[in-house]
């Protein structure tokens, strides 16, 4: 598979196609690179992705994962025991469904993950705005603004179930 690159003149505009009527454009900033890759065959696309019926397998294990984890949790909780290394890890990654607030979890995570983005994207408004390059505070108030999603990350993978609910 061959690949073509060149550069974008600055401010080019691209249209890309439209299923709609709609028509929309991509601006590339002046050091962006376009490649352009060929597309792919039938037989790539059946060898490299997911069929319908794997991603059907992926979401009945799923649905098992996370029955057979809040079993084990309330289960657990029932009797007053605390759960091993090994249910714990059994929980990593769904711990979002194991709570009774799902919906209000996930829309406060990605609120919290937009926030977030707001920060570091005007973080680097301004230092643009000041002719600053420093990666340095970028990264420190990258930092600050996901202290409390690392916490969080923390708490997870040291199982303190708090952080579960």
């Amino acid at each position: 598979m061959s690949l073509s690159s060149g550069s974008v003149a600055d401010n080019a505009f691209v249209e890309a196609p439209m299923r709609s009527d709609r028509r929309k454009s991509v601006r590339f900033s002046p050091m962006s690179e376009v490649r352009y890759v060929p597309r792919p065959t039938v037989e790539v696309k059946q060898e490299r992705w997911y069929s319908i019926e794997d991603v059907s397998k992926f979401r009945m294990i799923l649905g098992h994962d996370i029955d057979q984890c809040s079993r084990m949790l309330i289960l657990k909780s029932e009797q007053g025991l605390g759960i091993s290394e090994d249910e714990r890890d059994m929980c990593v990654g769904i711990e979002h469904f194991l709570s009774c607030n799902v919906k209000e979890k996930i829309l406060m995570c990605i609120a919290a993950k937009k926030r977030h983005l707001y920060v570091v994207l005007m973080e680097q408004a301004r230092q643009k705005h000041f002719h600053v390059d420093s990666v340095e505070e970028l990264g420190r108030v990258s930092m600050r603004s996901s202290h409390r999603a690392r916490q969080r990350s923390y708490m997870i993978a040291s199982l303190s179930i708090p952080a579960l609910s």
